[in-house]
């Protein structure tokens, strides 16, 4: 973030605002996703100066097809290993440059709420629209019908205490609560997007699962 602050990426700034604009299509653009992670450890005022930076050098450029998404992790991992809560408007960039409040929903646990519940509500006061930027049932695996552990800091070693699970109580656990979660904010939940990939075969996710178990997302 500080690289940006001092304009050492201003050309490759430039340059991804004239690809954008190019593409002569709608844009969202994740500046810094998952902003208060503390797999990113960014700072917050350094955060704020840099998302307003890259928003101030696309407009430099004419670059009017882009929308800029605010997206929170809304993790309950990210709590547990901080062992405590930051205030998600530490981070805030301001109206004039945040298009859309963006979050994350991957366990659909009481904390999950929580933490969406947090978002959402920033997101009304702010006048903002919300999208789930990434969502994926972790720690389930649809081809096979299993459930393993997801996180060592959360429900024990990732990847271990595999149990069988039928397509009905995986869709009670984690699929229903999901789109009722999103019904039931459908006043401010415009768009949501779902990762629908085998985490298990990629070298970052799969085993020895040091980033956590996150199974096999794939619905078809």
């Amino acid at each position: 973030m500080e690289g940006i602050n001092a304009g050492s990426y201003d050309r490759a700034i430039d340059r991804l605002g004239l690809v954008i604009q190019g593409a002569r299509r709608p844009v969202f653009l994740r500046i810094g996703y998952e902003f208060d992670g503390h797999w990113n450890r960014y700072d917050p005022e350094e955060y704020r100066k840099a998302f307003r930076y890259i928003v101030d050098r696309f407009r430099t450029v004419e670059v009017t097809n882009c929308a800029f998404v605010w997206q929170c992790s809304t993790s309950p991992v990210d709590d547990a290993i901080e062992k405590t809560h930051e205030n998600i408007g530490d981070w805030y960039p301001g109206d004039g440059y945040v298009d859309w409040c963006g979050m994350s929903w991957f366990l659909s646990s009481d904390d999950q709420h929580a933490l969406s519940d947090e978002l959402v509500e920033f997101a009304r006061r702010h006048r903002k629209p919300v999208m789930i930027c990434e969502s994926a049932p972790q720690g389930y695996d649809l081809a096979r019908g299993t459930r393993r552990n997801f996180k060592a800091i959360l429900d024990g070693p990732a990847g271990k205490n595999l149990r069988q699970k039928t397509a009905a109580q995986i869709w009670d656990e984690w699929f229903k609560p999901y789109f009722a979660y999103v019904e039931s904010n459908k006043d401010v939940i415009r768009a949501v997007a779902y990762i629908n990939a085998n985490w298990d075969k990629q070298p970052m996710w799969g085993p020895p699962y040091n980033e956590g178990y996150w199974g096999d997302s794939r619905i078809q």
